[in-house]
């Protein structure tokens, strides 16, 4: 067999055991507990290992020797450290024997891979230019609970809680805008392939973010989710979320295409009326519903600068038939979940309207034992759909005058 389906074989095993592993709790609860030094160093040691999510995945389908090298040298040795520190990560909280068996079958499947990606590597010379990428992938890696403490400590100071057009909300307003000009200016001086994988590596870690929500919500809720039903990827964003990593790595026009049109308003949306209530700013509502927005925003804007998308008609065609199967499908789960365990969980706002008005409440029908409203879910398909038309049109008007500019100047 050629190593390149090797390669994607391994990789997907190993995609699918660390997916497994974000199940269990004290991925995330271990960020949560009371520091002692040993503590402090043991998750050092897992923010390190929660990289290989990245450079293990690019190893494997790229053969990339930074990517190689920094599993080596980094991911093995921080891999067995925390083996070998597995009873602060087992105490946290109760597991069963299935999670404790994914952790370890997890651990060492990641250190035979940073082996097996070294023997492939010729080249084993190690450049200072690979550890700055590799600090660069541990702070975009950092758990986003791990500022729960401090928000816990500052929750009586009221002037910290994020509250709607608040101080707050303009500043991450203003991360929105200076975010996508840092990602901008941080890829122009890159060739081609750099840019590529900088977006691929990205949007993997904006996939494993969202995977350790699972973690999270297995203790908590998530805003106004109960528990696992807050870590369903079944909103547009976080769906759009789960989809980017494929997007990129097929480089499909077509896919990247629909989700640009799809993300993009999305990710503005939620930002105009964000749904992380009144919390401290430095809680995981509030810190996880920005960062995800925010990365998934400026990820997708590189999709037209660099990886060379262009949206058309037809895109937009695809557009509005993905939405329609979306929301058919998310209304199917919905009901089946309110019917079945008497739990509503408003996937993607089917039954629930976030702006609030009761017109969810308009010509409702019996699905199951659900109560569904056609014109409401209609709504909610148009609403979104207008939106990605409002972007498509946006993206030909400043692409018409670019155009333009270049002829006068010409």
């Amino acid at each position: 067999m050629h190593k390149k389906y090797i390669n994607i074989i391994l990789a997907v095993i190993f995609l699918i055991l660390e997916i497994l592993n974000t199940f269990t709790p004290n991925l995330m609860e271990i960020f949560n507990t009371p520091h002692n030094n040993l503590n402090v160093l043991s998750n050092i040691i897992r923010i390190i290992t929660m990289t290989s999510f990245m450079w293990i995945l690019m190893g494997l389908l790229f053969d990339k020797r930074i990517a190689k090298l920094n599993s080596f040298y980094f991911i093995l040795p921080a891999t067995i450290i925390n083996l070998f520190l597995s009873r602060e990560y087992i105490n946290v909280t109760p597991i069963n024997n299935y999670e404790l068996a994914i952790y370890y079958i997890d651990n060492i499947y990641t250190i035979i891979l940073a082996i097996y990606l070294f023997m492939l590597t010729k080249d084993k010379k190690y450049h200072l230019k690979y550890f700055r990428y590799l600090i660069y992938s541990i702070i975009i890696f950092i758990p986003l609970n791990i500022f729960n403490p401090l928000s816990v400590y500052l929750s009586k100071y009221s002037f910290l809680n994020f509250k709607l057009f608040g101080f707050y909300h303009i500043l991450f307003f203003f991360l929105f805008i200076l975010s996508a000009i840092f990602l901008y200016k941080f890829l122009y001086k890159k060739n081609k392939e750099e840019r590529y994988l900088i977006i691929f590596a990205l949007s993997l870690m904006l996939f494993f973010h969202l995977a350790c929500r699972f973690s999270y919500c297995r203790l908590h809720d998530y805003q106004d989710s109960y528990r696992i039903y807050g870590a369903l990827p079944l909103y547009v964003c976080s769906f759009g979320t789960m989809l980017l990593p494929l997007a990129v790595y097929l480089r499909k026009k077509t896919f990247l295409n629909v989700l640009f049109l799809i993300n993009m308003p999305g990710a503005i949306i939620v930002l105009i009326n964000p749904t992380c209530g009144a919390v401290n700013i430095f809680s995981y509502n509030v810190i996880y519903f920005f960062v995800n927005h925010i990365g998934l925003f400026i990820i997708t804007l590189m999709f037209v600068f660099y990886l060379d998308i262009m949206p058309s008609k037809k895109s937009v065609m695809v557009v509005g038939f993905s939405l329609g199967i979306y929301f058919i499908c998310i209304v199917i789960i919905n009901s089946f979940i309110f019917s079945y365990l008497n739990i509503d969980p408003n996937l993607s706002f089917v039954s629930k309207s976030p702006i609030g008005g009761n017109v969810e409440k308009i010509g409702t029908i019996k699905f199951i034992k659900a109560s569904v409203s056609i014109l409401y879910i209609f709504i909610l398909w148009l609403v979104q759909y207008s939106l990605s038309l409002v972007t498509y049109f946006i993206y030909k008007v400043i692409k018409n005058n670019s155009k333009i500019s270049k002829k006068t100047i010409a």
